[in-house]
């Protein structure tokens, strides 16, 4: 049931975000929209480097440590809120000393704030959802977002002519903080002083594993957003429109993964026996290979009609690329939950290596592009999809030799 419920979310994440894109990139077209894609790289940074672990990694410590659970999401909640001034404050001298966003009114500073505070929040309520089990509510949370963000890009696609990012920024903003303000209604038994008890956690274990958390996304980040900022760094924003596109769609098809994951991670956070854990993901990844190969056939055979019919023939291009990508990520797609063995044991140092090593494999395509004087479009797509072999070699290689929690069944 819990499978269902998040499967529709995801479902309805992947027909609004595919709609979403299709009215930002028609309506901009190929350079405006590259230069939106810029805005949202530059963020990202501010949002992955600024945003401490203390969230994901509160499941991890409560499986030890159930008796802190009053204490301890509090807690986060105070971080949180730091955490995002900081981070808000930083973005705005950072990109005002190199000029970043000189070309757009100073209201652009308050957007991107209120979307950094609405991240670090929105993946607190998303966990605290989780550990709760109120799949139900998190469905109607997330599905309620992507629903109005959607119908905000519709309004401005059919109803303004002038083609500028700041209203798509806008709806960006006021989407997040709407869902921000919601979860906090939902997770109001967790907003209280009792932060003020910190005394009582074993505050060396939460602040030692948000930080090899807090490591292994900033790899994360560089492993999905290294290459996006060397196309945005030595090729046409519109290379980065069409890069962004195909790594947009190509991201879409993780619903079932995203679904699995909102469901694994709890689980075997709570699982204390090793072998119950292994017995648990691969059911968990049988069931995902008999729902991942029709997603690839209808995939392969529908990609290049739906681009031309939804995105114009401005965009073109990327259906000669996105069948390379589809190709050699098929695997990584499959067994891409296995990762969550790591990060519920509370070791995302693990996950950090295999996502280091993907990285290597990048760069090493990267630096032969150039090298060779041939750093194209094709090459950028190229070496981040030889990431995705190496990440599946790597993480099949460390989950095979790892072994943790050998209590007995």
């Amino acid at each position: 049931m819990n499978y269902l419920v998040l499967f529709s979310r995801d479902v309805v994440g992947i027909i609004c975000g595919f709609f979403s894109s299709v009215f930002v990139a028609r309506h901009l077209g190929p350079e405006i929209y590259g230069s939106y894609v810029f805005i949202i790289l530059v963020l990202s940074y501010f949002q992955n480097f600024g945003h401490f672990r203390v969230s994901v990694s509160i499941l991890p410590y409560l499986k030890n440590n159930p008796e802190h659970e009053k204490i301890i999401f509090p807690l986060a909640f105070v971080f949180n809120g730091l955490m995002a001034v900081i981070t808000s404050l930083a973005l705005i001298a950072i990109s005002s000393l190199f000029g970043l966003f000189n070309n757009y009114s100073s209201w652009i500073y308050l957007l991107l704030a209120l979307m950094i505070f609405g991240e670090f929040y929105l993946t607190l309520i998303t966990y605290i959802l989780s550990f709760q089990s109120k799949f139900k509510w998190l469905t109607v949370l997330v599905n309620l977002r992507v629903i109005i963000q959607t119908a905000g890009f519709a309004w401005i696609y059919f109803y303004t002519s002038e083609k500028t990012v700041f209203p798509y920024l806008v709806v960006n903003a006021s989407t997040i903080m709407l869902a921000v303000l919601l979860g906090i209604f939902l997770i109001r038994d967790y907003i209280n002083l009792s932060f003020l008890q910190y005394g009582k956690l074993n505050l060396k274990l939460y602040f030692k594993t948000s930080l090899m958390f807090y490591l292994t996304d900033i790899v994360t980040f560089f492993s999905s957003k290294g290459i996006a900022t060397v196309v945005a760094a030595k090729l046409a924003m519109s290379n980065l429109a069409y890069f962004s596109m195909i790594f947009t769609h190509f991201e879409l098809l993780r619903f079932p993964n995203n679904t699995l994951g909102t469901m694994m991670f709890p689980v075997l956070s709570k699982e204390t026996n090793d072998k119950k854990q292994r017995r648990y993901i691969l059911h968990k990844i049988r069931f995902n290979f008999f729902i991942y190969v029709p997603i690839f056939i209808a995939t392969y055979l529908l990609y290049p009609k739906l681009v031309i019919l939804f995105y114009g023939q401005e965009y073109e291009i990327i259906t000669h690329y996105f069948p390379f990508l589809l190709f050699i990520g098929a695997p990584y797609l499959i067994v891409y939950p296995i990762i969550h063995y790591f990060s519920s044991n509370g070791v995302p140092q693990y996950e950090g290596l295999i996502k280091l090593f993907s990285i290597l494999i990048q760069i090493t395509g990267v630096l032969l592009f150039i090298y060779l004087k041939d750093f194209s479009l094709l090459s950028a797509v190229l070496s981040q999809a030889f990431g995705f072999i190496g990440f599946t070699i790597a993480l099949l290689v460390i989950y095979k030799y790892s072994k943790f929690n050998q209590s007995s069944a």
